[in-house]
Protein backbone atom coordinates (compact mmCIF):
# COMPACT_ATOMS: atom_id res chain seq x y z
CA UNK A 1 0.00 0.00 0.00
CA UNK A 2 1.47 3.47 -0.54
CA UNK A 3 3.00 5.40 1.93
CA UNK A 4 0.36 8.77 2.04
CA UNK A 5 2.14 11.96 0.55
CA UNK A 6 0.93 15.19 2.25
CA UNK A 7 2.34 18.48 0.03
CA UNK A 8 1.79 20.92 2.98
CA UNK A 9 5.24 22.57 4.10
CA UNK A 10 7.41 20.91 1.95
CA UNK A 11 9.95 21.98 -0.46
CA UNK A 12 10.05 20.00 -3.54
CA UNK A 13 12.78 20.37 -6.25
CA UNK A 14 12.34 19.80 -10.28
CA UNK A 15 14.58 17.03 -11.28
CA UNK A 16 13.22 16.01 -14.99
CA UNK A 17 11.65 18.27 -17.76
CA UNK A 18 11.68 18.01 -21.00
CA UNK A 19 11.56 21.08 -22.50
CA UNK A 20 10.34 23.46 -20.09
CA UNK A 21 12.22 26.33 -17.81
CA UNK A 22 12.08 24.45 -14.69
CA UNK A 23 15.17 22.49 -13.14
CA UNK A 24 17.17 21.18 -10.05
CA UNK A 25 17.59 24.95 -9.43
CA UNK A 26 13.35 25.31 -9.07
CA UNK A 27 12.18 25.34 -5.56
CA UNK A 28 8.48 24.66 -5.54
CA UNK A 29 7.07 25.63 -1.52
CA UNK A 30 3.88 24.07 -1.16
CA UNK A 31 0.88 24.66 0.51
CA UNK A 32 -1.76 21.58 0.93
CA UNK A 33 -5.77 22.19 2.30
CA UNK A 34 -7.19 18.27 1.71
CA UNK A 35 -7.03 17.89 -1.74
CA UNK A 36 -6.30 21.73 -2.66
CA UNK A 37 -2.39 22.86 -3.44
CA UNK A 38 -1.02 25.83 -3.71
CA UNK A 39 3.07 26.50 -4.46
CA UNK A 40 5.11 29.26 -5.60
CA UNK A 41 8.35 28.49 -7.15
CA UNK A 42 11.52 30.61 -8.34
CA UNK A 43 15.35 29.24 -8.84
CA UNK A 44 17.28 28.70 -12.13
CA UNK A 45 15.59 29.99 -15.19
CA UNK A 46 12.48 30.95 -13.31
CA UNK A 47 11.77 34.35 -11.78
CA UNK A 48 8.60 34.11 -9.94
CA UNK A 49 5.54 30.97 -10.43
CA UNK A 50 2.90 29.62 -9.10
CA UNK A 51 0.50 26.65 -9.27
CA UNK A 52 -2.53 25.97 -8.04
CA UNK A 53 -4.63 22.47 -8.11
CA UNK A 54 -5.56 19.04 -6.89
CA UNK A 55 -3.26 16.13 -5.33
CA UNK A 56 -4.97 12.65 -4.34
CA UNK A 57 -1.63 11.85 -2.00
CA UNK A 58 -0.97 10.37 -5.23
CA UNK A 59 -1.69 12.44 -8.57
CA UNK A 60 -1.61 16.44 -9.26
CA UNK A 61 -3.39 18.10 -11.52
CA UNK A 62 -1.96 21.37 -11.54
CA UNK A 63 -2.22 25.15 -13.48
CA UNK A 64 0.66 27.06 -13.50
CA UNK A 65 2.06 30.50 -14.34
CA UNK A 66 5.40 31.27 -14.43
CA UNK A 67 7.67 34.29 -15.83
CA UNK A 68 11.47 33.72 -16.45
CA UNK A 69 14.74 35.29 -15.58
CA UNK A 70 14.95 36.52 -19.34
CA UNK A 71 10.68 38.23 -19.05
CA UNK A 72 9.14 35.32 -20.99
CA UNK A 73 6.18 34.33 -19.46
CA UNK A 74 4.51 30.72 -19.49
CA UNK A 75 0.90 29.15 -18.65
CA UNK A 76 0.10 25.35 -18.93
CA UNK A 77 -1.14 22.61 -17.39
CA UNK A 78 0.56 19.29 -15.51
CA UNK A 79 -0.73 16.07 -14.55
CA UNK A 80 1.84 14.13 -13.14
CA UNK A 81 2.60 11.27 -9.65
CA UNK A 82 4.57 11.23 -6.74
CA UNK A 83 6.18 8.85 -4.67
CA UNK A 84 8.46 8.93 -1.94
CA UNK A 85 11.89 7.73 -2.71
CA UNK A 86 13.80 5.14 -0.46
CA UNK A 87 16.39 8.01 0.99
CA UNK A 88 13.03 9.61 2.08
Amino acid sequence: MPEHINLDGKKLVGIENDDGAVSADTVFQFEQTGERIYAHNCGGQIADGHLVGTFDEQEWNIRYVQITTDGETATGHSVGTAEILPDG
